[in-house]
């Protein structure tokens, strides 16, 4: 494969240079393997539970600090294949995903190969870190389905996390569902791409997989700004790319210093100083009359009790001082989206100001613009705590109440598609 034709890193700077950018299924896809007659897995248990076997080994469910969705544990020296996919970082860290699993026979990799990366989610650090992901093959990269993105509550209410979503051209969520396939940066030039080692080229959903001559060859010119005649296309390549899987599931976490007002007084009655958030009230800046405040927070929950509350479904009835993009307009940017969930943390002390923030979002909704579709609370929400160590301060060291403070609170609620009849 001519990667360094068809790569804007060139041979020593790209990462696929050298490398089989194929997984080893796609070459034993057609070749003949024990038939397993003797393997109760196989023999004896129904094909619809033996993938529910598959999917609660290869999920992981390691237990993990909840603002940072990395497990407390990391080691470094763990194999690369124990690693967690984590944007912008390079450190492994211990995971419960059931590796060795693949490696017991060809007919189960065959049918569980791609399975850690489509059932767990790629993690973003940060908000702006979108569009950097780990170190990934094409096809690893589009087999991931679900992202877990932790986010202060100002760039989110303040649509930043809504235009990634829009915007980015590694996530391309809109494209997703439409049908491209991940390939290798694209280049003619020496001007650098931001594309972070793919490029996603549009198509149908005929083919799962393609060779990457023949996607290459008939990309549209619109896609690229130079006459395919001048591009050196390395047609004497075999390699496949696959078609990016559409992203299914999202997790927003905000962590206990990412609020808005995280480091008031926990004893506070003013409740312009609380903990606040709704989907429908974005922040312009820390002045009440932009962001969302308790205050507001619990008046709108209470309006969507009693069923008077028109701002989840109509953005015209928006006010227009609380900006055009709404944090909850999100849902619109991922139309193959089937749930969505929050994980909201807060020091211990603020412990009645986030069960009141949990206590609102059971009433929220997502709607999507222009479909019958809606997000609706699940009915449960998940309770955690966890604790740090903190130092003895300096004799001459002043701390605030939150530098001293050891244990944490945390909520995960999550919100699943609905469909609106009637």
């Amino acid at each position: 494969m001519a990667v360094s034709v068809i790569c804007a890193f060139g041979t020593l700077g790209c990462p696929f240079s050298g490398r089989c950018t194929e997984p080893l299924a796609w070459s034993l896809g057609g070749t003949p393997f024990m038939n397993q007659n003797n393997s109760p897995l196989f023999a004896t248990i129904p094909k619809e539970i033996r993938d529910m076997i598959f999917v609660y080994a290869l999920t992981d469910c390691t237990p993990s600090r909840p603002h940072q969705p990395i497990p407390w544990t990391m080691r470094a020296s763990l194999p690369p294949a124990s690693s967690t996919k984590v944007a912008g970082q390079a450190v492994r860290y211990r995971s419960d995903i059931a590796f060795p699993l693949l490696w017991t026979c060809r007919a189960i990799y065959i049918e569980t190969y791609s399975l850690p990366l489509s059932l767990n989610p790629i993690y973003y650090g940060y908000a702006m870190q979108m569009g950097k992901p780990p170190a990934l093959l094409p096809w690893q990269f589009a087999s991931i389905k679900g992202v877990d993105i932790a986010v202060q509550q100002v760039r989110l209410e303040q649509g930043m996390l809504y235009s990634h979503l829009r915007w980015d051209k590694q996530l391309s969520l809109q494209d997703r569902h439409n049908g491209v396939f991940v390939v290798p940066s694209l280049s003619v030039n020496n001007e650098p791409i931001y594309s972070h080692h793919f490029t996603l080229v549009h198509t149908d959903k005929s083919v799962k997989t393609k060779r990457l001559t023949d996607v290459l060859r008939d990309a549209t010119i619109e896609e690229w700004s130079y006459s395919k005649s001048e591009f050196p296309f390395p047609s004497s390549s075999s390699a496949r790319v696959s078609l990016a899987q559409p992203f299914t599931h999202i997790t927003i976490r905000i962590g206990a210093t990412d609020w808005w007002k995280w480091s008031t007084n926990p004893d506070s009655t003013d409740e312009l100083q609380h903990l606040a958030l709704d989907p429908s009230l974005s922040g312009e800046s820390d002045a009440p009359h932009y962001r969302a405040t308790a205050g507001r927070m619990k008046e709108r929950a209470q309006e969507r009790r009693n069923g008077n509350f028109m701002g989840d479904t109509s953005i015209d009835r928006f006010p227009p001082r609380y900006g055009s993009v709404r944090w909850g307009r999100i849902v619109d940017e991922m139309p193959d989206l089937r749930s969505l969930e929050l994980v909201l943390e807060t020091f211990a002390p603020k412990k009645a100001q986030l069960n009141a923030v949990v206590e609102c979002a059971k009433t929220w909704t997502f709607p999507s613009l222009g479909s019958c579709r809606v997000f609706v609370w699940d009915g449960r929400v998940e309770e955690s705590r966890w604790s740090r160590t903190v130092s003895p301060p300096h004799s001459d060291e002043s701390l605030e109440w939150y530098d001293t403070c050891e244990d944490f609170e945390v909520r995960a609620i999550r919100f699943v598609k609905r469909i609106l009849t009637g």
